[in-house]
């Protein structure tokens, strides 16, 4: 059975859990993070919530500065909630499972973004690879967040 991959990643942001997510929710915010990395959402979808909504899962390619394939993922959203979080459970060419949940939690005027992801690549020995990759994306997702809103890592 191939080695599944686990990455956490948590930010203390300077802005309200509805601010945050109001960004994160969308294919702008979400590309915004990945850079350059760019997901290319179906066309009308506006944002998490409609996507879970109007189809449990949708194809969706993953390119590097939007023009070099890099993954195709056939994602699936299990829930969302507005200003709360995400979990994902998807499948893609390189990974068996991907399962992602992202949980923002209140702090006052502030909030925490949290990232936990688990990864089963679809050949075994690609993990031992894929874990330093997806922790530096995962990280620079982060930062791209800290740089917008204000704050810092946690963890």
């Amino acid at each position: 059975m191939p080695a599944t991959v686990s990455i956490d990643v948590a930010s203390h942001l300077s802005a309200t859990a509805e601010a945050v997510w109001l960004r994160v929710s969308t294919p702008e915010g979400i590309n915004a993070e990945l850079r350059p990395v760019r997901m290319h959402l179906p066309r009308d979808v506006e944002g998490l919530r409609a996507l879970a909504t109007a189809s449990k899962q949708a194809g969706i390619l993953i390119s590097l500065f939007g023009v070099i394939p890099l993954d195709w993922h056939r994602l699936g959203l299990e829930s969302v909630e507005p200003g709360q979080g995400f979990r994902e459970v998807s499948s893609s060419l390189w990974m068996r499972r991907w399962v992602h949940v992202r949980t923002i939690r209140a702090a006052g005027a502030s909030c925490v973004l949290r990232d936990h992801v688990e990864l089963t690549p679809r050949i075994g020995w690609i993990a031992p690879l894929a874990a330093p990759i997806y922790r530096a994306v995962f990280r620079r997702r982060h930062r791209s967040l800290q740089r917008h809103f204000g704050g810092n890592t946690i963890d």
